[in-house]
Protein backbone atom coordinates (compact mmCIF):
# COMPACT_ATOMS: atom_id res chain seq x y z
CA UNK A 1 0.00 0.00 0.00
CA UNK A 2 3.40 2.33 0.49
CA UNK A 3 4.24 1.54 -3.03
CA UNK A 4 1.18 2.41 -4.32
CA UNK A 5 0.71 5.84 -2.11
CA UNK A 6 4.37 7.06 -3.17
CA UNK A 7 3.32 6.14 -6.29
CA UNK A 8 0.51 8.34 -6.54
CA UNK A 9 2.39 11.62 -4.77
CA UNK A 10 5.23 11.60 -7.01
CA UNK A 11 3.34 11.59 -10.07
CA UNK A 12 1.05 14.29 -8.36
CA UNK A 13 4.38 16.36 -7.89
CA UNK A 14 6.02 15.72 -10.91
CA UNK A 15 2.97 16.75 -12.89
CA UNK A 16 1.73 19.54 -10.96
CA UNK A 17 5.26 20.78 -11.23
CA UNK A 18 5.91 20.57 -14.69
CA UNK A 19 2.90 22.21 -15.09
CA UNK A 20 3.37 25.37 -14.23
CA UNK A 21 4.86 28.08 -16.24
CA UNK A 22 8.69 28.51 -15.73
CA UNK A 23 9.27 25.56 -13.92
CA UNK A 24 12.59 25.13 -16.45
CA UNK A 25 14.15 28.70 -15.41
CA UNK A 26 14.83 26.85 -11.89
CA UNK A 27 17.11 24.06 -10.74
CA UNK A 28 15.16 23.07 -7.37
CA UNK A 29 11.64 22.47 -9.60
CA UNK A 30 13.72 20.92 -12.42
CA UNK A 31 14.94 18.45 -9.69
CA UNK A 32 11.21 17.91 -8.49
CA UNK A 33 10.16 16.67 -11.69
CA UNK A 34 13.54 14.76 -12.02
CA UNK A 35 12.74 13.27 -9.12
CA UNK A 36 8.90 12.75 -9.47
CA UNK A 37 9.28 10.99 -12.66
CA UNK A 38 12.16 8.55 -11.46
CA UNK A 39 9.81 7.44 -8.25
CA UNK A 40 7.17 6.98 -10.23
CA UNK A 41 8.83 4.55 -12.77
CA UNK A 42 10.75 2.83 -9.78
CA UNK A 43 7.64 2.49 -7.66
CA UNK A 44 5.74 1.07 -11.17
CA UNK A 45 8.87 -1.44 -11.51
CA UNK A 46 8.47 -2.57 -7.77
CA UNK A 47 4.68 -2.69 -8.02
CA UNK A 48 4.94 -4.85 -11.27
CA UNK A 49 7.97 -6.55 -10.14
CA UNK A 50 6.00 -7.76 -6.84
CA UNK A 51 3.26 -9.21 -9.09
CA UNK A 52 5.71 -10.99 -11.36
CA UNK A 53 7.06 -12.16 -7.56
CA UNK A 54 10.59 -11.01 -7.68
CA UNK A 55 11.43 -11.40 -4.11
CA UNK A 56 11.56 -15.15 -4.51
CA UNK A 57 13.37 -15.44 -8.22
CA UNK A 58 16.29 -12.67 -7.05
CA UNK A 59 18.99 -12.89 -4.57
CA UNK A 60 19.82 -10.00 -2.77
CA UNK A 61 16.52 -8.55 -3.58
CA UNK A 62 16.15 -7.27 0.09
CA UNK A 63 19.35 -5.23 0.15
CA UNK A 64 19.16 -3.74 -2.98
CA UNK A 65 15.18 -2.77 -2.19
CA UNK A 66 16.63 -1.53 1.13
CA UNK A 67 19.55 0.87 -0.81
CA UNK A 68 16.86 1.98 -3.69
CA UNK A 69 14.21 3.15 -1.10
CA UNK A 70 16.97 5.08 0.97
CA UNK A 71 18.16 6.68 -2.20
CA UNK A 72 15.13 8.15 -3.61
CA UNK A 73 13.60 8.80 0.19
CA UNK A 74 16.73 11.02 0.39
CA UNK A 75 16.93 12.92 -2.73
CA UNK A 76 13.20 13.32 -3.12
CA UNK A 77 14.05 15.21 0.76
CA UNK A 78 16.18 17.22 -0.37
CA UNK A 79 14.32 18.32 -4.03
CA UNK A 80 11.31 19.36 -1.58
CA UNK A 81 13.33 21.10 0.66
CA UNK A 82 14.72 22.98 -2.28
CA UNK A 83 11.22 23.71 -3.92
CA UNK A 84 10.03 25.10 -0.61
CA UNK A 85 13.17 26.95 -0.24
CA UNK A 86 12.23 28.82 -4.08
CA UNK A 87 8.56 29.05 -3.14
CA UNK A 88 9.31 30.86 0.35
CA UNK A 89 11.03 33.19 -1.99
CA UNK A 90 8.29 33.76 -3.59
CA UNK A 91 6.58 34.65 -0.54
CA UNK A 92 9.00 37.07 1.06
CA UNK A 93 9.38 38.64 -2.20
CA UNK A 94 12.89 37.85 -2.59
CA UNK A 95 12.28 36.33 -6.26
CA UNK A 96 9.16 38.54 -7.52
CA UNK A 97 9.85 36.83 -10.89
CA UNK A 98 9.28 33.09 -10.23
CA UNK A 99 5.50 33.33 -10.08
CA UNK A 100 4.90 35.77 -12.50
CA UNK A 101 2.14 33.48 -14.70
CA UNK A 102 0.19 33.12 -11.47
CA UNK A 103 1.70 29.35 -10.76
CA UNK A 104 2.68 29.46 -7.70
CA UNK A 105 0.23 27.18 -6.45
CA UNK A 106 1.74 24.57 -8.64
CA UNK A 107 5.10 25.17 -7.50
CA UNK A 108 3.59 25.08 -3.54
CA UNK A 109 1.70 21.88 -4.66
CA UNK A 110 4.97 19.95 -6.02
CA UNK A 111 6.91 20.88 -3.05
CA UNK A 112 4.22 19.55 -0.64
CA UNK A 113 3.51 16.03 -2.70
CA UNK A 114 7.37 15.99 -2.66
CA UNK A 115 7.56 15.95 0.84
CA UNK A 116 4.77 13.67 1.16
CA UNK A 117 6.47 11.44 -0.84
CA UNK A 118 9.80 11.36 0.67
CA UNK A 119 7.67 10.72 4.05
CA UNK A 120 5.95 7.68 2.79
CA UNK A 121 9.58 6.43 1.24
CA UNK A 122 10.91 6.53 4.34
CA UNK A 123 8.46 4.54 5.80
CA UNK A 124 9.09 2.25 2.61
CA UNK A 125 12.89 2.36 3.45
CA UNK A 126 12.33 1.38 6.82
CA UNK A 127 10.10 -2.09 5.89
CA UNK A 128 12.84 -2.53 3.38
CA UNK A 129 15.54 -2.47 5.87
CA UNK A 130 13.74 -4.68 8.39
CA UNK A 131 13.14 -7.32 5.54
CA UNK A 132 16.85 -7.06 4.92
CA UNK A 133 17.33 -7.93 8.56
CA UNK A 134 15.01 -10.88 8.77
CA UNK A 135 16.45 -12.42 5.53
Amino acid sequence: MLRLASWFCAMIAFAATSDGKGYDSESAFQFVVAMGVLVWLYEMGVIVGHFMDLQNKVSKYELVMFVADLFFALMTFIAAIAAASKCQEKITGTNDKLCDHGDGSNFEAGAAFSFFTSFILMGSTYLSYLSWRTA
